[in-house]
């Protein structure tokens, strides 16, 4: 299969594996309850998982955990098929919210800040969670754009996805 597309990952867990800095899908795999199951060292969290070092397993499994949550995912491109400049998934349940920030560039990381306190304070504070999502998290310069631009548009797009999850979540 990977001969097929030019050495590109093939398999949904082969994109997982990757834990590329620049995944679309990785971002709102985090924003949910996931696990991954690896050949020989068995079921470990999803956000454990991209944050260890790589562990030369094969990912054979993804499971999700059927929850009441709604999610809302964004990427901010120059084009559909471009690489993103930061994408962003925040998904809201029981329990509370969950922001997570990627493509900046790095691999997907949690705004536990900007979660926590939409958790505890709820919708009415999602402009504030919006600046802190784009303060806490860590963004670099590439040839796509600066730390600061992200910044920016991540603070942008965190406050309208907070907006939609929310709305989703009312309906459930």
């Amino acid at each position: 299969m990977k001969e097929q597309y030019g050495g590109l990952p093939g398999t949904v867990g082969e994109l997982v594996e990757a834990k590329a800095a620049r995944s679309v899908l990785l971002p709102m795999l985090v924003s949910l309850k996931v696990d991954v199951v690896l050949h020989h060292k068995g079921r470990m969290c999803l956000r454990d998982y991209i944050s260890c070092p790589p562990l030369g397993e094969r990912v054979q499994e993804i499971r999700i955990v059927k929850e009441k949550v709604f999610a809302s995912y964004a990427a901010v491109r120059q084009e559909q098929t471009r690489i993103p400049y930061v994408t962003a998934a925040i998904a809201v349940r029981e329990e509370g919210w969950r922001v997570v920030i990627g493509a900046r560039p790095g691999v997907a990381v949690v705004a536990a800040g900007a979660g926590t306190e939409l958790t505890e304070k709820g919708i009415d504070v999602r402009e504030n969670a919006a600046h802190l999502a784009a303060e806490e998290t860590e963004f670099g310069d590439d040839a796509l754009c600066t730390a600061a631009e992200r910044r920016q548009m991540t603070a942008a797009i965190v406050r309208v996805l907070i907006k939609q999850a929310w709305q989703g979540y009312n309906k459930l």
